[in-house]
């Protein structure tokens, strides 16, 4: 851990002294030269680089486009992007890079992908101010990549440019750069993206004479994408992590709600003025913050493929499909039989309100937040997630609804027993749906680890494993019950601890009850026989 700090204390030194330099590589150099490419860039071609097969003039861009101009721009952007096949890889610090990793890099750890497309070229200043209408680049060039771009500049770029196209573009990946840049599923071996031999595909310290170079004009990956080394660094989407040795599937970065991690952005593929460590495809960089621009930084384009996105589309639509409406109603809430937290019996008036036939699924936590925390021993798409906290909780709804535009949350404690009760009509089972735990739970007697979801009987409202299988969070605050009639309870407005309720595989049957209340943790804890449900 000291190692770690220390490590990423001489990270934020590096970038403060790259933003010195105008570099985000920390590559103190000479001043950059102002003006054109072209005649670097030809006598370059004339002695044996690959010749870009869309190569432009190198003029200084005009800052004016024909609406005719523009459309051709942003119709090769579209024709340029490339399909790149889903698969399984070893991402970081694989044995190749030998003593060049770095910490930020290990463990090499296995990633599964699903299909994307990602740009054959970096972004150039002709289709940056194609869209935009200004160039922010100091060293102008139709073909040169757009710099001085910051992560914030490239997402109102995107968001412009899919206003235009009506596509979905974005950023990619961490994993998908890296992924593309190691040739996809061929995974080629190379320590550079496309050979062993750096200068064959790269414009870099030793060979740019600390300017661009025009895209394309030294040898593609053999999936046929130029300057993934080199050139200029690209931006991803995702916040640095650290990496683990567990397997990832569609991974998306860290949290952005750290202070201070969250402001922050992975770039990698190194640039013009860095070294050969640096461009390597395993390399990665974790820049300032999101509205910082360099000089040797640009971007390059990605999009989910359609059957990627049909996926995608498919599970939003069947948990929305999915949604249980509970017509609201007045029961008597807790009870005497048990355990002192279930008392008194009090009286509660509920709205109506919808709410999840299943416990939120692995498969639809994956697809949302591009990871699965759910221990090997529990894994299955459609088995609960597990290891969630309450604030992981809020994190996943908060995208979700991004995603759906709809108003998912978790449900209160009063609506989650009113639910498990059968809603108006029910009431009469100990626990949810029957009086024999058999029927509808999975508990201790019949369960070692979660199940998949809706294998037991349903309950009158046709809601599955609302007794066992999993504990589930709601939003509310533990406190004592209050002998009051209530509308609509929330709970108290402050406390230490979250409820849990429903009980787990874990549990033996005199926990099951559906008044059961005797569970709660604080919002930061979890544990592996803990999901949630979610309500709108």
């Amino acid at each position: 851990m000291k190692q770690r700090i220390e490590l990423l204390l001489l990270a934020i030194w590096l970038m403060a002294a790259s933003a010195a330099a105008q570099t985000v590589g920390g590559e103190i150099r000479r001043p950059k030269k102002t003006g054109t490419t072209t005649s670097t860039s030809t006598q370059r071609n004339s002695s044996g680089r690959k010749q870009n097969d869309q190569k432009g003039s190198g003029k200084k861009t005009s800052g004016t486009s024909s609406s005719s101009s523009r459309n051709d721009i942003l119709k090769k952007i579209n024709d340029n992007m490339v399909f790149v096949k889903g698969g399984t890889f070893l991402m970081g610090a694989t044995p190749n890079m030998a003593s060049d990793a770095d910490e930020q890099e290990k463990p090499a750890h296995q990633v599964q992908l699903s299909a994307f497309y990602i740009n054959k070229y970096e972004v150039t200043q002709e289709e940056w101010e194609a869209v935009m209408g200004t160039n922010p680049s100091e060293q102008k060039g139709d073909r040169l990549p757009v710099v001085k771009v910051s992560w914030d500049d490239c997402q109102a770029f995107i968001k412009k440019l899919n206003a235009l196209t009506g596509k979905h573009y974005r950023l990619p990946t961490e994993a998908e750069w890296e992924y593309a840049a190691r040739d996809g599923e061929l995974q080629s071996g190379y320590k550079y993206a496309g050979n062993n031999g750096l200068g064959n595909v790269a414009w870099y310290r030793d060979n740019s004479d600390d300017e661009l170079h025009e895209v394309g004009t030294c040898h593609a990956n053999t999936l046929g994408l130029y300057d993934m080394s080199g050139n200029v660094y690209e931006w991803c989407n995702d916040v640095p992590r650290w990496y683990t040795d567990k397997k990832e599937v569609n991974p998306q970065g860290g949290s952005k709600d750290h202070e201070k991690i969250g402001k922050y952005r992975v770039v990698r593929g190194g640039s013009f003025v860095t070294d050969a460590k640096k461009c390597r495809v395993s390399y990665r960089l974790w820049t300032t913050s999101t509205n910082t621009s360099f000089i040797d930084v640009g971007l390059r384009l990605a999009c989910d493929s359609e059957a990627a996105s049909m996926e995608k589309n498919s599970i939003l639509q069947n948990l929305m499909n999915n949604m249980v409406t509970v017509e609201g109603g007045t029961f008597n809430m807790g009870s005497d039989k048990y355990d002192t937290s279930e008392m008194p019996v009090h009286q509660v008036t509920l709205s109506t309100f919808g709410i999840g036939k299943y416990e939120v699924t692995q498969e639809e936590w994956q697809m949302v937040m591009g990871s699965n925390p759910t221990t090997t021993k529990n894994r299955g798409a459609r088995v609960p997630v597990t290891n969630v906290t309450w604030n992981d909780c809020q994190k996943f709804i908060q995208k979700l609804n991004a995603l759906t535009g709809k108003h998912f949350r978790l449900p209160t404690e009063a609506e989650w027993e009113y639910a498990a009760r059968g809603g108006k009509n029910g009431g009469r089972h100990v626990y949810a749906g029957s009086d024999k735990l058999d029927d509808v739970g999975w508990y201790k007697d019949n369960a070692e680890h979660a199940s998949q979801v809706g294998m037991k009987a349903p309950n009158e409202l046709g809601l599955y494993d609302m007794t066992g299988n999993v504990f589930e969070w709601v939003n509310d605050w533990y406190a004592p019950y209050q002998n009051t009639k209530q509308n609509n309870p929330k709970g108290p407005a402050t406390g230490s601890d979250r409820l849990i309720k429903g009980g787990s595989f874990q549990n033996v049957e005199k926990y099951l009850h559906v008044t059961n209340r005797q569970f709660h943790l604080m919002p930061d804890q979890c544990s592996w026989s803990l999901g949630l449900r979610l309500a709108w």
